[in-house]
């Protein structure tokens, strides 16, 4: 009978050691919760929405009431953290018991307005980025075009160039034909004036021995020689003379072309003849 009394008191006074625990701790939950409310509250108040909404989402975590909920929506609305103020709105709306009319309806146009916002961000956002992926596309199409610009012209300088250069080659080419046949032209005539000289010469001496001649056959023979004498110094004359007219007319006239490259060209005696002598 004692026994059964002591375990009766025994249980007695573990059960109210428990309750006296459990009342411990939810004393010290409320007072938590009242302190993280009232630091929330503080922190809303002077303007630092996004703390004071991480404060009270603290709150709710020592104690789910749904009442927090929508000041917690509030306080990210405010901060501009649209997501996390549409999620806790939505939240509250959703909470099965410890909801206000008001709030709700509130709830609800918050929610509207903030879909409305997101969607008007995202839409500009978009726009935004379109924008800049147009500008960027436009520039580097700027760019290639630019670079296609200029890789046409300088392959229309390098043709120019090509061609120029080719002209003044083919000038130089012609000008120094036309030296050798001035050159040799005239060297022929030379060679035609002083055979025209030499037998000019030789038909004047045999005149002279025409003249001293005694008989008839001496005087038939340097006739004979006289005459073919003086017209072969005749052709020469002539021939020679239409040789140096040619070479004078044949010569190519003022300086030769150069290139502007720094290249110029000029005609130096060379061994056998003449050449092409470039400096750069």
């Amino acid at each position: 009978m004692v026994q059964s009394r002591l375990m009766r008191l025994g249980l007695a006074v573990l059960l109210g050691a428990l309750s006296f625990a459990s009342a411990a701790r939810a004393a010290g939950s409320e007072a938590r919760f009242k302190a993280l409310l009232k630091e929330g509250e503080r922190l809303y108040l002077a303007a630092k929405y996004h703390d004071a909404a991480e404060m009270l989402v603290k709150a709710y975590g020592v104690k789910p009431d749904h009442r927090v909920v929508y000041n917690i929506a509030r306080a990210y609305d405010q901060a501009g953290d649209l997501q996390e103020s549409m999620k806790y709105y939505e939240l509250y709306i959703d909470s099965p018991s410890g909801t206000d009319p008001t709030l709700l309806k509130r709830s609800s146009e918050a929610i509207e307005r903030l879909k409305d916002t997101i969607a008007k961000a995202e839409a500009k956002a978009k726009a935004e980025a379109d924008a800049k992926a147009k500008a960027e596309a436009d520039a580097k199409a700027a760019e290639e075009r630019a670079k296609a610009k200029a890789e046409a012209d300088r392959q229309a300088r390098a043709d120019a160039e090509s061609a120029r250069r080719a002209q003044v080659t083919a000038v130089l080419l012609s000008r120094q034909h036309r030296r050798i046949l001035a050159y040799t032209t005239g060297g022929l005539g030379l060679i035609a004036v002083g055979g025209g000289v030499l037998f000019g010469v030789k038909a004047s001496s045999d005149h002279n021995k025409f003249v001293q001649a005694q008989d008839v056959a001496a005087k038939d023979t340097y006739v004979s020689k006289v005459q073919s004498e003086a017209l072969i110094a005749d052709i020469g004359f002539g021939v020679g003379a239409a040789a140096l007219v040619t070479a004078v007319i044949a010569y190519p006239k003022g300086a030769d072309p150069s290139y502007e490259t720094g290249v110029s060209v000029s005609w130096v005696p060379v061994p056998g003849g003449i050449g092409l002598a470039g400096t750069f």
